[in-house]
């Protein structure tokens, strides 16, 4: 039995040596796992996770998820777990992220992982080979336009520390792969003008493959992005200590 109650059915089964494939990741990923809800928790520190699941969490499509991308808040105001659970919970709204992550390093979720959030224009759900496929959307407070540009303010260490923990519980978890995409619907981690618009078809209708509408956008932001190997690094290495210890491989 698994010291962690209710893993998500991929981190149920054991390695060779007998050790629960959950509690090895929480092991290595300083308390961080995914539960047979699909989601996060921390098994360290529990307050350091916070769910308020939106109305979409319950209405909106099944997915696989197959990316990780992160966002910036970009508000004139720097906005908390509840600003930001207020504010997306409007229904002229309909923007949503999988999770908030505050410069604190307190993490919220608002939707379950297997379930659509729409921020990320194409890459929120798609079909490959029959199967539906999103995006796992990462939302991160900044510090607001009043008080510094977003190309100028990187994650915090707490809040850099948390994603990485959730994006490895993610990656482990769904089997996806800790590189960037090479091609919007790939598996990967990657941020969200990584993709841009393409500009529109005869019809007027946007051209295939963007994870931003947005022109010229630079979300997460120049410093943000300049972290985006270290984040990615930060994962791998928990993914191969994991892996190691669980007889697998990385996707």
């Amino acid at each position: 039995m698994p010291a962690i109650p209710n893993p998500h059915p991929t981190l149920a089964s054991t390695s060779a040596d007998g050790e629960v494939l959950v509690d090895i990741l929480a092991d290595v990923n300083e308390g961080y796992v995914v539960n047979d809800q699909h989601l996060l928790i921390n098994t360290v520190n529990a307050t350091s996770v916070k769910t308020m699941l939106l109305p979409e969490a319950g209405s909106q499509h099944k997915i696989q998820p197959r990316l990780v991308i992160q966002h910036t808040n970009g508000g004139k105001e720097s906005a908390t777990i509840e600003n930001l659970f207020g504010f997306r919970g409007q229904p002229k709204v309909d923007i949503e992220a999988h999770l908030q992550v505050q410069m604190d390093g307190v993490i919220g979720q608002f939707i379950p992982f297997n379930v659509e959030a729409d921020a990320n224009t194409d890459a929120n759900r798609f079909t490959l080979n029959g199967k539906v496929f999103g995006a796992i959307s990462h939302e991160t407070q900044d510090s607001g336009s009043k008080h510094v540009s977003i190309d100028k303010d990187p994650w915090t260490m707490s809040q850099l520390a948390a994603i990485i923990g959730a994006t490895t519980a993610e990656c482990v978890t769904y089997n996806i792969r800790c590189t960037p995409p090479t091609v919007w619907n790939d598996t990967g981690i990657g941020h969200h003008s990584m993709f841009p618009f393409l500009g529109n078809d005869a019809q007027g209708h946007h051209i295939k493959g963007t994870w931003s509408l947005a022109r010229g956008k630079p979300c997460p932001g120049a410093a943000r992005i300049k972290q985006m190997d270290f984040l990615r690094n930060a994962v791998a290495q928990r993914m191969a200590a994991f892996y190691q210890r669980s007889g697998g491989h990385c996707p």
